[in-house]
């Protein structure tokens, strides 16, 4: 085809110029067209039909991205044809750096002096053709490429001179979780070796990016002769022997590169900031393998981002009520992995089963193909555990059926983001209750998280021994994981003290709450900051359910809009520094069972505004122990003496947390007092 273009319009150009020039004329000869791809090179060449000597001048159209030898100036180039000389050539080098878009870049015989008293065929047109430029992010799982052997879009292969060509790349179905990945193997075929390259079909723009990141998944199902390298050029033509190109190693993927034959996908991941300002190629090269005995390479996943995505991780608190996820799909935050052996029909899904008909994730093994299921849920990113002390894994669940099966919670400091769970190591959560299957009732389950700790961790919800005739199923909605400091009956970071909580003293600040007559507004005295990522249409407010029928400020996150409850009730600044001791009283209730915690704390270094998190803050003594239980509607007075509590300014807290819209626990504060001895 591009054969007949070439003669097609090398007959319309030669049409031109029926006339017959008399004399020495010039021409372009014996070439009037060309094609490159941007970064590559050409030539013209112009010959004289006659004796003589003479200067020629050459226009350059499209010239922005074009380098000529001799060299062009302003868009012109001289010849000089003198000394017996009738041929002069131009050496055409084409940068990288169009606009995107192919175009055509004319070299036109402008002007001619001495004995060159024509010109015949007067010009040469050059057809550059644009090197994709692909922005990001980038993102490929190969599940498109359906034709066993096909080059995947988005990629080119190329196979050195003098290796193989009948192997190398291909689509097949060895991606994680059974779908489609790309494969390289030189096993059968021709006698030979490979030396072949899966390379991005079109240069990553990173000229305006700041950070950069590529992640993929990597298996090597056989081991023999042949090994895999991940690397990157600038120079590269976007066509052609990739050798003539500049290559290096992408940044730190050979370390991580899964061992020959271990059949297990490896999740890699580079950081490719060193690389920003630049447009690159990257390459997978297979080199080595031969048709007698052959490694291969599974390759899938492949995702280039400006975000860190798979670098990250999720950071406290985290809440997913999962309502974004649309039926038959896991949810966003969350990737799902079928063991080997496991139905593959069944498993994991969202649908419309959440609280209040709201979506939720469900597990179910019933019907389909025969068999039995292990379906893994895991956090599509590890959390990070490792600044906090305390932490809680909460969801509200329900089981709708029984039968065969079980739902496990584990968590996991090593696992890669996908792939096989297998070459991982997972610990399982203890220490709480789940529905009794077929209870149909949800209920909400809080996971000490203690043993993870300090770590990175993945969660994951296994659910296995579940079969098609036979299942107990599961819907899952609100998951949330957060830093806690205890309270609710548990136990205070700080130690009790040996302070006397006499509760006694002159009175430094009190409050009952009587003047805040406005239901839902925040009291005098106080400031409300909800953090950053929870709800902010509840958290606290007055209310008419203080002791004996008085105001008291609630604490509530039910109702409003979809989220979980993060809120601080913050005291302004007191003046504690002329007192040896301080005891604080208050009158606290709840009257709703759900979720919801709170805690009561004091800080000598917080602004007065803004996220409280920024600054120290310390549970009051003995605080945790003392409140009532949820729902037990009945005031109860607390009284603590702060041991540590000293200084011109300092601020006490009452944070609301992990309160739902759907569920939510209520609390009540009443005739607040802070003395001093």
């Amino acid at each position: 085809m591009k054969k007949a273009f070439y003669i097609l319009l090398f007959t319309s150009l030669l049409a031109c110029n029926k006339d017959i020039v008399k004399g020495t004329a010039v021409s372009f000869y014996p070439d009037l067209v060309d094609r490159v791809t941007e970064g590559g090179s050409s030539s013209a060449t112009l010959e004289l039909t006659g004796p003589g000597v003479g200067k020629v001048i050459v226009s350059v159209s499209n010239s922005e991205f074009i380098t000529t030898d001799p060299a062009m100036v302003d868009g012109k180039i001289e010849l000089v044809f003198e000394g017996g000389v009738t041929q002069q050539s131009i050496d055409i080098n084409v940068a990288r750096g169009g606009n995107g878009e192919d175009y055509v870049s004319t070299f036109s015989v402008e002007s001619f002096t001495h004995d060159i008293k024509g010109v015949g065929s007067g010009e040469f047109k050059l057809f550059v053709n644009a090197i994709p430029s692909l922005t990001l992010p980038v993102f490929h799982d190969f599940d498109d490429c359906t034709t066993d052997y096909a080059i995947p879009d988005g990629f080119i292969e190329e196979n050195v001179p003098g290796s193989k060509t009948d192997r190398g790349w291909g689509c097949r179905a060895d991606g994680t979780n059974a779908s489609r990945a790309v494969r390289a193997s030189s096993f059968g075929g021709e006698a030979g070796t490979d030396n072949a390259w899966l390379i991005t079909n079109g240069s990553l723009d990173l000229t305006s990016l700041s950070e950069a990141y590529l992640t993929f998944d990597l298996k090597s199902h056989y081991s023999g002769d042949g090994d895999l390298y991940v690397k990157w050029s600038e120079d590269y033509s976007g066509a052609g022997d990739p050798t003539q190109a500049t290559w290096q190693d992408v940044p730190g993927v050979s370390s991580q590169l899964p061992s020959k034959g271990s059949n297990s996908f490896k999740n890699i991941k580079s950081d490719l900031t060193s690389l920003v300002g630049k447009k690159i190629f990257i390459a997978f090269q297979f080199v080595g393998g031969s048709d007698a005995s052959s490694a291969s390479y599974e390759l899938d996943n492949f995702s280039i981002s400006d975000d860190g995505s798979g670098f990250e991780f999720f950071t406290l608190p985290f809440s997913d009520d999962l309502n974004s996820c649309s039926d038959f799909n896991v949810p966003a935050n969350f990737i799902q992995v079928r063991t080997d052996g496991s139905k593959q029909d069944r498993g994991w899904a969202c649908g419309g089963n959440g609280t209040s008909g709201s979506q939720a994730v469900s597990a179910t093994a019933l019907g389909g193909v025969d068999g039995t299921v292990d379906a893994w849920l895991i956090s599509a990113k590890a959390f990070d555990l490792s600044s906090i002390t305390k932490g809680n894994l909460s969801f509200d669940i329900r089981s709708s059926t029984s039968g065969s099966g079980e739902l496990k919670i584990l968590w996991s400091s090593d696992y890669t983001g996908s792939g096989s769970t297998g070459a991982a190591n997972w610990l399982e959560f203890t220490g709480f209750d789940l529905p009794t299957g077929g209870s149909n009732l949800y209920q909400t389950v809080e996971v000490n998280l203690e043993d993870a700790i300090g770590k990175e961790a993945y969660i994951a919800f296994q659910y296995v021994g579940a079969t098609n005739s036979s299942a107990v199923t599961y819907d899952l909605d609100n998951i949330s994981v957060a830093e806690t400091t205890g309270g609710n009956g548990g136990s205070d970071l700080t130690d009790p003290g040996n302070c006397d909580l006499t509760g006694v003293g002159t009175v430094i600040v009190s409050h009952d709450f009587e003047g805040c007559t406005t239901d839902y507004e925040v009291p005098s005295g106080f400031i409300e900051v909800n953090l950053p990522g929870s709800k902010t249409d509840r958290g606290w407010g007055c209310r008419a359910d203080g002791t004996d029928d008085s105001r008291a400020v609630r604490a509530s996150a039910f109702g409003g809009t979809e989220g979980y409850d993060n809120a601080w009730l913050i005291m302004d600044a007191i003046d504690v520094s002329s007192y040896t001791e301080i005891s604080v009283t208050f009158d606290v209730t709840s009257i709703y069972d759900g979720p919801g915690d709170m805690y009561v704390l004091y800080s000598n270094d917080y602004s007065g505004s803004g996220d409280p998190t920024g600054s120290t803050w310390v549970q009051l003594e003995n605080v945790g122990d003392q409140l009532p239980a949820k729902g037990s509607d009945s005031y109860k007075t607390i009284t603590t003496s702060p041991c540590n509590m000293t200084g011109s300014s300092v601020y006490i807290a009452f944070q609301y947390v992990n309160g739902t819209s759907a569920a939510s626990s209520s609390w009540s504060i009443d005739n607040l007092e802070v003395r001093g001895n």
